[in-house]
């Protein structure tokens, strides 16, 4: 463990606190350098893994910071634990996960555990810098790649869960809304007039296949509506929000991972009206960041928001 104190920190008025959580020495040493180089901020300490980091704070032997930038794979105590027995200790302080690539097994649970961001390791210091600061201000932060990845969970999950639901209850949930094109409309006309040709041909037809062609038809109709009804479902929920189409658009395209810049290129827009949305959005949905929209917005998929 290491305490630091930088004297320009002090001298230029030390906006917010940092601790440096990782058992590699070298990238210990490292980040508190460049993270120390920015004025506004102060490293003031560092430790080898959660359980080192958890008994300094508790003794006193360092200060309790404003953000923790916690590594993932650590011995003795992981940054997941690490997280999780800070954040119940010192619910104040912020923890920023630092890891690798590799380590995105770990995501969702870092995350339930009550870290503010996950960033990889390969971005410049001046985006870590940025995302210590954007922590603080109470904002979650979350790698594009890693959002990706996220999101991608999420919606494998909704998918799987969606799906279970779907063979085991047809009727679905109470939250599902009757579909535009009510399940077994079609298949009824077609079952109709299967029936009117069948007895047309009743001299020497079979009756049995076409009752058998009826209810392939309708077992059809029937699986595409429930494929559909999820969609329909968060469709109506965002419309009865009060998101406009255009609103609506660009939270689907949040959901698969989308930065501003994507979803401003795949709608023609200028990312400042994408910006703009997204700030409209978040305050009729009345969800905090881009993260737990998508998140709200794959539950809702699944028929579980």
């Amino acid at each position: 463990m290491t305490n630091i104190t930088t004297n320009a920190n002090a001298a230029a008025g030390v906006h917010l606190s940092v601790l440096i959580v990782d058992d590699d020495p070298f990238i210990r040493e490292s980040l508190s350098l460049l993270i120390g180089m920015d004025p506004q901020i102060e490293v003031v300490g560092t430790a080898c893994h959660g359980l080192e980091a958890v008994n300094l704070l508790e003794s006193g032997e360092t200060p309790v910071p404003d953000v923790i930038l916690m590594d993932i794979r650590m011995p003795e105590c992981d940054g997941v634990e690490g997280t999780k027995r800070i954040k119940a200790l010192f619910p104040q302080t912020s923890v920023l996960i630092l890891t690798t690539f590799d380590d995105d097994e770990f995501i969702i649970e870092a995350l339930q555990s009550g870290a503010s961001g996950y960033l990889l390791k390969n971005i410049p210091p001046s985006r870590i810098i940025e995302g210590i600061k954007t922590v603080h201000s109470g904002s979650m932060l979350i790698h594009p790649d890693i959002a990706r990845k996220l999101t991608g969970m999420l919606r494998a999950d909704a998918l799987k869960a969606g799906a279970e639901q779907s063979a085991g209850d047809a009727a679905g949930s109470s939250e599902q809304l009757p579909s535009p094109a009510p399940s077994g409309s079609a298949s009824s006309r077609r079952a109709s007039s299967d029936g009117d040709s069948s007895g047309r041909a009743s001299s020497g037809g079979d009756s049995s296949s076409s009752a058998s062609s009826s209810s392939a038809s309708s077992d059809s109709a029937s699986s595409s509506s429930d494929s559909a009804a999820p969609a329909d479902s968060v469709q109506s929920k965002l419309r009865a929000a009060g998101l406009t189409p255009a609103e609506q658009n660009v939270v689907a395209l949040i959901a698969d991972g989308m930065s501003n810049k994507e979803i401003a290129q795949k709608l023609f827009l200028s990312e400042g009206t994408v910006k703009n949305y997204i700030t409209d959005i978040l305050a009729k949905l009345q969800v905090r960041d881009r993260t737990q929209l998508a998140i709200l917005y794959w539950k809702s998929y699944n028929r579980l928001g």
